[in-house]
């Protein structure tokens, strides 16, 4: 966010001007509503590996009728 007074640059979390200490809540109530940051992160490395698929649990899911995925690469030249 930047200050209409000084043009300072400062995080949406805070309410006032950290330079020159105008208040920023009427700002920010027009903008709307600005959740501040938090401590842990949204996803985690779990969240994002790939799974490895063995021939087991391969073939376990083909015993059930689960499909395969396909890759498709259709913009290789």
């Amino acid at each position: 966010m930047k200050c209409p007074n000084c043009g300072y640059v400062f995080y949406e979390e805070f309410t006032e001007c950290l330079r020159c200490r105008t208040s920023m809540r009427l700002i920010l109530e027009v903008l709307g509503y600005f959740p501040r940051s938090t401590d842990q992160p949204f996803l985690t490395i779990e969240d994002i590996k790939e799974e490895q698929i063995t021939p087991e649990k391969e073939l376990e899911e083909e015993r059930r009728g689960v499909p395969k995925e396909i890759e498709l690469n259709i913009f290789e030249e």
